[in-house]
C-alpha cells in the first residue's frame, strides 16, 4: 500500500519528493481520480517530478501508481459511501459532459493499457476455437451477454455461461483443450468467476480475461489478459473501456474468418427475416 510505503521511507527522500509525499498522505483518496497534470498543478511541480517519485516508490510510472491506490481506495469504501460522496444538483447538461468525458478518459486509458501482442492472440484465440464459452457476474453479465451476442452474429458455437440456478456444471461438462473462455471481472471481483475459471482451467480450456490490473492472483488466471479502464465518475464503474475491446475484438475475428462470417450472417439474417419480423 502506497501510504506504508511513503511512511517507511519518508525520512530517505529529498525536499521535492517530500512536497508530493506529503500532498499524497494529505489527499489520499481524492488522488485516486486525479490525472498526472492534477496532480502535478496542485503540488506546484512537474509532472517528470511526480513520475520520478512513483518510481523512487518502486511503480514503473505514475498510473502504476494511481492503480494501487484505486485498489485500496475501492476495497474500503462501500457503495452507499460512494454513492453519499457523489455532487447533488448538478445540472442535467453538465452531468452528461462529466459522464461522457469519463467514459472517453476510460477508452482513452484502456488503449494505453492493452498490448498489441495480447490483442493478436486474442483474435486468434478466438477465431480458431472450437467452442467460445463468455463468462461474467453481476454488473459484468451485460458486458459477457454483449459479446456472446455479437461473437455469435459471426461465428457459431458461442455459449453463453447464463449460470440460471446455479446450472454451472451442466454449461461446462463439454469443455476442453480445443475450446477458449473469454471472461469478464472486475472490482468487486467475483469468487464464483474465479472458481469457475480455475476449474476450466483444469479441463485445458484457454481463458482470454478482460480485467483490471490490481489483482495479481485473478491476473494469472489468464493465458492471455486485456487489461481495461473503468474508473466510475459515480458510485458505480464506467463499463465504456471493456466494451470497446469488445467491439473490436467481434470485427478483427470476422476479419480473421470473413467467408465464415458471412456465412453466420448470411444464416441469422434468414431467420430473422422469416421469423421475427413482419
Amino acid at each position: 500500500m502506497l501510504r506504508a510505503k511513503i511512511q517507511e521511507m519518508y525520512s530517505t527522500f529529498t525536499p521535492s519528493q517530500r512536497n508530493v509525499a506529503d500532498y499524497f498522505l494529505k489527499n489520499y483518496d481524492s488522488c485516486a481520480f486525479l490525472t498526472l497534470d492534477d496532480i502535478a498543478l496542485r503540488i506546484g511541480v512537474s509532472t517528470t517530478t511526480v513520475i520520478r517519485f512513483a518510481r523512487t516508490m518502486g511503480y514503473r510510472g505514475y498510473s502504476e501508481l494511481q492503480r494501487d491506490i484505486q485498489d485500496s481506495v475501492m476495497s474500503k469504501v462501500s457503495l452507499p459511501e460512494r454513492f453519499v460522496q457523489i455532487p447533488k444538483n448538478t445540472p442535467h447538461n453538465q452531468m452528461l459532459r462529466e459522464t461522457a468525458e469519463n467514459d472517453i478518459m476510460n477508452i482513452n486509458r484502456t488503449l494505453e493499457m492493452v498490448s498489441d501482442e495480447a490483442l493478436e492472440k486474442a483474435v486468434k484465440m478466438l477465431s480458431g476455437a472450437r467452442n467460445v464459452y463468455v463468462l461474467g457476474m453481476r454488473s459484468s453479465f451485460s458486458l459477457a451477454y454483449y459479446a456472446a451476442s455479437r461473437l455469435g452474429q459471426i461465428r457459431p458455437r458461442i455459449r453463453l455461461i447464463e449460470s440460471v440456478g446455479m446450472m454451472f456444471p451442466e454449461e461446462l461438462t463439454e469443455t476442453g483443450p480445443e475450446d477458449v473462455c473469454l471472461a469478464f471481472t472486475f472490482p468487486r471481483y467475483s469468487r464464483t468467476t474465479s472458481s469457475l475459471l480455475n476449474l476450466m482451467k483444469e479441463s485445458g480450456i484457454k481463458i482470454i480475461l478482460m480485467t483490471t490490473p490490481e489483482k495479481e492472483g485473478i491476473v494469472k488466471i489468464g493465458d492471455v489478459t486485456l487489461f481495461c479502464s473503468i474508473q466510475g465518475d459515480s458510485f458505480k464503474n464506467s463499463l465504456s473501456g471493456p466494451s470497446c475491446l469488445v467491439n473490436y475484438l467481434v470485427k478483427a475475428v470476422a476479419d480473421q474468418e470473413p467467408e465464415r462470417a458471412m456465412e453466420t450472417l448470411e444464416k441469422t439474417e434468414d431467420i430473422l427475416r422469416k421469423g421475427y419480423y413482419i
